[in-house]
């Protein structure tokens, strides 16, 4: 028995995430369905995922690059934040993609509406390294 897909549609929802939803279902759902996920698909994914759908932290927060051994994170604060606590956030993804340009406007809202600055990990993805990895990185972070 095959799962029902519900999609939520929102009246508030951003021109911008309205147009990837349009293009997600045109083309991104026929791919899904018809290609296996590869190694060279999760690349070329990675690849349009970079190019199409990185995004600036809005103009109300700060996004400040950290370095760990062998990934990123970035410490995202909206104006209103105070160093009275942190969000530790780990985007989603399914260890395969996305990363902190894809996630830096939800992480922006999620400090804004705690408070609190927000340490994004970029964590290491599938396949260039095993899932223990990705969680090995998440740990670090931590």
């Amino acid at each position: 028995m095959a799962a029902e897909v519900v999609v939520q549609h929102r009246a508030d929802a951003s021109p911008e995430s309205r147009v990837a939803h349009l293009l997600a279902r045109i083309f991104v759902k026929p791919v899904l369905a018809t290609w296996p996920m590869t190694s060279w698909a999760l690349r070329v994914a990675t690849l349009l995922e970079r190019a199409l759908l990185q995004r600036p932290a809005p103009r109300w927060a700060t996004a400040e690059p950290v370095l760990f051994d062998g990934f990123e994170a970035e410490w995202v604060r909206a104006d209103t934040s105070v160093d009275d606590g942190a969000v530790l956030y780990f985007h989603g993804g399914a260890f395969m993609v996305c990363g902190l340009g894809t996630h830096r406007p939800a992480v922006a809202a999620i400090s804004r509406a705690t408070g609190l600055p927000a340490l994004s990990v970029e964590y290491r993805h599938l396949p260039a390294v095993p899932l223990a990895g990705s969680v090995a990185d998440c740990v670090t972070a931590y």
